[in-house]
């Protein structure tokens, strides 16, 4: 039996349309007797509620933590400007520990992404949420490594001004610019 070129539907020998779509098929002919199904890849708003989702997941009770067991004094910067009007900057604060809890902040993202992502489950939790996978472009499910060099490469994603992110709307597999260096892409479970 024939199938469609355009929607993969079967239709008779002699048929000029295709009772699926519409499409012509008279003269197009028989297509293999199992249709091929189109790679599906994950798009921007699916990606942005899980990347939500797994903020939330991580933020909340990291900010209890370290609300909990870390006193210091917020870093704050004043200027003040002379009588020769020059400007004069101060730093207040504790900078080395705001700077200890970025580091913190981003090996525990970091740990929370690699590993989920190199899981058995391909998916961090706020992915899993919203149905989606991270695989290698074979479909494959990628390793602690690469799932780390996916995430390191989000920092070069950042520098971009969010074109990097935007990446999604024109690459062929809605790619991000971390899924292009790491050789990954995101794409909805199958069931």
């Amino acid at each position: 039996m024939p199938y469609c070129q355009h929607c993969g539907s079967p239709h008779l020998d002699d048929a000029t349309f295709c009772p699926q779509c519409g499409s012509w098929v008279g003269s197009v002919g028989s297509l293999p007797a199992t249709p091929v199904a189109a790679a599906r890849y994950a798009g921007f708003w699916p990606r942005a509620g899980g990347w939500l989702i797994d903020q939330l997941i991580i933020a909340i009770p990291f900010n209890i933590v370290t609300d909990l067991l870390v006193s210091y004094n917020q870093p704050t910067v004043t200027t003040t400007t002379d009588a020769g009007n020059n400007v004069h900057i101060h730093w207040h604060g504790d900078w080395l520990t705001l700077g200890l809890l970025l580091l913190a902040s981003s090996v525990t993202t970091w740990l929370y992404s690699s590993i989920l992502q190199s899981s058995s489950r391909q998916a961090t939790v706020g992915q899993r949420a919203l149905g989606l996978v991270i695989t290698d472009l074979d479909g494959n499910r990628i390793s602690f490594a690469r799932a780390s060099g996916r995430y390191l490469a989000t920092f070069l994603t950042s520098l971009t001004f969010g074109i990097g992110y935007l990446m999604m709307i024109w690459t062929k597999r809605k790619q991000t610019l971390q899924d292009k260096i790491a050789g990954t892409v995101v794409i909805p479970k199958r069931h």
